[in-house]
């Protein structure tokens, strides 16, 4: 194997087990901070395990424009609009916050 696949083993182990501790089911909604190569597996995994909406959030322009070609219906967001893009996700308002 090479030592750049054999790099992300340990990292893709972790991102396994995540959502089965979080007991993703089809149809659940999540948020993945960072569109780094921890963040895709996450959201590559919650997206494979049926998860309807996973969106992905980041302050960089270069790691969200991977979520962009992803296959696969993944949102992605800059920091300054991911609060109203979360909120209409889940179904809430802001006014309905504290």
């Amino acid at each position: 194997m090479a030592l750049e696949r054999a790099a992300l083993v340990e990292p893709l182990s972790c991102c396994l087990n995540g959502p089965g501790i979080l007991n993703a089911q089809p149809g659940d909604r999540a948020l993945v901070l960072g569109a780094g190569p921890i963040g895709l597996m996450h959201a590559a995994i919650l997206k494979a395990r049926g998860c309807d909406t996973v969106i992905v959030t980041d302050v960089s322009d270069e790691r969200l424009a991977y979520v962009r070609i992803w296959p696969g219906p993944l949102g992605s967001t800059r920091r300054r609009n991911a609060i109203e893009k979360i909120l209409d996700a889940v179904g809430a308002r802001s006014s309905t916050l504290p």
